[in-house]
């Protein structure tokens, strides 16, 4: 067995150019967005981890980075202690099969033109997984392990519901049988009753096959039910990382308490100095020091001279200068 964490995402940067302005045209200076802005994660063998924030954070920016479907400016991404650069094509691919996403929109990710056991059936052409005469049996293995008829290879997916849609992906995501997998606001599309069965299929899926999870999602009340830890995003920064029970019930980070206060709970009142002031900063004009310092009500002098350094206080980290002074959520306005 490895020491080394399952995944293990080590000072990732991405970023992407902006079309020119006028100002840029006159100075032809071409300015970028840092989506993603030194990013540190661990994911261990067959948990599962919350990535949480506000839309635009960077969640899906930062697990597309570590899939390889955007390129990283800075930073590593290991599996298993080996890092993604420089390996050759066969072990790249190799690689690539053992992290598998699952994305959003359920209906745009499948091809339209094909059945879906015609989409099942190209995952185990390409990685040459079995001989061909086996492949329609093994299509048909993986569509039961999502709770779906073998008959269903025969459909499209324009005949499909958003829910059974997503268990094709999922399926075609198992069937390279991967050590991760990274679903990207994968029930979020969905209706409440669909999420409901989407979320239990994963949790059936993980203790079957002990596959890890890393789960995007802005929903707190979704991740709590799902995962063991979470990891709190705000302007492309992680700014808390933790187990679930703690994160959620005792936030140390403001930004964390903020989006805890904000779940709809009846008669739940928020507190002042946990409410998000504002908007979020452009990323294209970050603030300096602690990104959240100008919506935190309890902002000081160094929140804005200086980036916090990483504290552990008990099995949390948070990136915060006065995080021990966050005041607990009291025990009704939890989860």
């Amino acid at each position: 067995m490895s020491t080394h964490p399952l995944l293990a995402v080590e000072n990732l940067v991405v970023s992407f150019p902006v079309p020119m302005g006028l100002t840029d045209i006159a100075t032809l200076r071409r300015r970028r967005v840092r989506a993603v802005a030194g990013v540190d994660l661990i994911v261990n063998r067959g948990e599962t981890l919350g990535l949480v924030g506000e839309s635009g954070c960077g969640k899906s920016t930062l697990s597309r980075a570590i899939v390889g479907l955007v390129p990283t400016e800075a930073g590593r991404v290991r599996l298993d202690g080996r890092d993604r650069e420089g390996m050759s094509a066969p072990d790249r691919r190799a690689w690539h099969r053992r992290v598998q996403m699952v994305f959003q929109e359920p209906h745009a990710s499948l091809n339209p033109r094909m059945t879906i056991g015609q989409t099942l059936g190209e995952v185990f052409r390409v990685h040459r997984i079995c001989p061909p005469a086996e492949i329609e049996a093994r299509v048909g293995d993986l569509l039961e392990a999502v709770g779906l008829r073998r008959d269903f290879a025969n459909r499209r997916p324009h005949g499909l519901s958003g829910g059974q849609c997503q268990r094709v992906g999922i399926a075609r995501a198992l069937a390279v049988e991967p050590d991760l997998i990274i679903a990207d606001e994968a029930v979020s599309a969905l209706d409440v009753s669909i999420q409901a069965q989407v979320l239990n299929l994963f949790m059936e899926l993980q203790r079957a096959r002990g596959v890890a999870l890393l789960f995007v999602s802005h929903d707190l009340t979704v991740v709590r039910h799902l995962c063991q830890r979470v990891a709190v995003m705000y302007l492309g920064h992680v700014v808390e990382i933790g187990p679930a029970d703690a994160v959620l019930h005792a936030p140390l980070h403001p930004y964390t308490a903020a989006l805890v206060a904000a779940i709809p709970q009846p008669g739940k009142q928020s507190l002042a100095d946990t409410a998000l002031m504002g908007e979020p900063p452009s990323p294209l004009n970050p603030p300096s020091g602690c990104p959240f310092h100008p919506r935190c009500a309890r902002a000081i002098s160094i929140c804005a001279s200086a980036m916090p350094e990483p504290r552990r206080i008990a099995q949390t980290t948070v990136w915060c200068h006065h995080a021990e002074d966050t005041p607990a959520l009291q025990p009704e306005r939890i989860i």
